[in-house]
């Protein structure tokens, strides 16, 4: 597989997997007040008031995203190895 294919291909599922873990719950034990959501790091704070208040928290969306892309890109490349040694 081409490096761009390679690259292009860790960039969606690096999007795609973050938006997953925007549903994924990690608010710690004891927090009272907010929910978090986001893995690893927590990028959508709900707060438990009414009416809701959302908030997305964009430095944890980036490293979000760079974690998930770096991820996807060795797992490709990975398999890619593994394709060629065939």
């Amino acid at each position: 597989m081409k490096i761009g294919k390679t690259v292009a291909i860790a960039v969606v599922a690096a999007i795609v997997v973050t938006l997953i873990t925007g549903v994924v719950n990690v608010t710690p034990s004891g927090l009272v007040g907010a929910v978090w959501y986001g893995f690893p790091l927590n990028w959508i704070n709900r707060l438990v008031t009414y009416p809701v208040a959302w908030a997305v928290q964009g430095v944890g969306l980036v490293v979000d995203l760079v974690v998930w892309f770096i991820v996807a890109l060795i797992v490709l490349m990975l398999i890619g190895m593994v394709r060629k040694n065939k």
